[in-house]
């Protein structure tokens, strides 16, 4: 199956069990066993957003989402929206937990999408990138910890003019915070991504309306103003 054999994430095996979640409460969230390669755990939430893939991609892509998350900031130093890019993030922690940092390459899987139809978007930590933030940040560099581990991807498949969702993630936080904590605040975090991510999609008929700045879809095709 194509989706396995090019994904940067192969979905989990997903039963019954899995969509009968998503009927009934619009996501359903599972965490998997990291491999003995791996090493970490990686959460992942599949669901059905009411909207064409176009504009769940370009909601998920969007450089300025609305969302609920607190505590972020984050900077774009390659690329734009749907574009591939590189994108710092600073994790504003409370006391007595030391702030967090990380640089992300996000990329476009154009093979996966002319394979099979399926788009791909997802992102792996970029250390070498970090003195790119310097400038904006200054000491903030110096003072927070760079995650040791951070990727993960979004997968969009159509489905009756709507879209079936996958999202993983496997991050570590590095220094005292437990890996376990975090994999486990991560799944606690899952429904709303997927909220954020409808409600930005339905926002798209206006927001990417006619003279709109065209996007590219992952084969890199542009899509078409709403």
């Amino acid at each position: 199956m194509a989706i396995q054999a090019l994904s940067f994430f192969p979905p989990p095996a997903l039963d019954a069990a899995a969509f009968e979640e998503v009927a009934a409460q619009a996501t359903a969230r599972r965490r998997i066993q990291g491999e003995a390669a791996q090493g970490l755990d990686r959460v992942a939430a599949i669901g059905l957003i009411p909207a064409p893939p176009a504009a769940v991609w370009l909601a998920v892509t969007d450089d300025h989402p609305e969302q609920s998350f607190s505590g972020l900031t984050e900077q774009v130093y390659e690329g734009a929206w749907a574009s591939p890019k590189l994108l710092y993030g600073y994790l504003d922690l409370p006391w007595p937990f030391q702030d967090r940092q990380w640089m992300l390459r996000i990329r476009n899987n154009r093979a996966l999408a002319l394979e099979a139809g399926v788009w791909e978007r997802y992102w792996a930590l970029d250390a070498a990138s970090l003195e790119r933030a310097r400038a904006a940040m200054g000491a903030k560099l110096d003072e927070a910890l760079l995650t040791p581990r951070n990727e993960g991807h979004w997968l969009l498949i159509p489905f009756q003019g709507q879209t079936l969702a996958l999202y993983q993630s496997r991050v570590s936080l590095g220094g005292v915070v437990p890996d376990d904590a975090v994999e486990s605040w991560a799944m606690s975090g899952l429904n709303e991504i997927f909220s954020d991510a409808a409600a930005n999609a339905a926002r798209m008929q206006t927001r990417y309306g006619p003279g709109c700045i065209p996007q590219p879809d992952p084969s890199g095709t542009p899509i078409p103003c709403f």
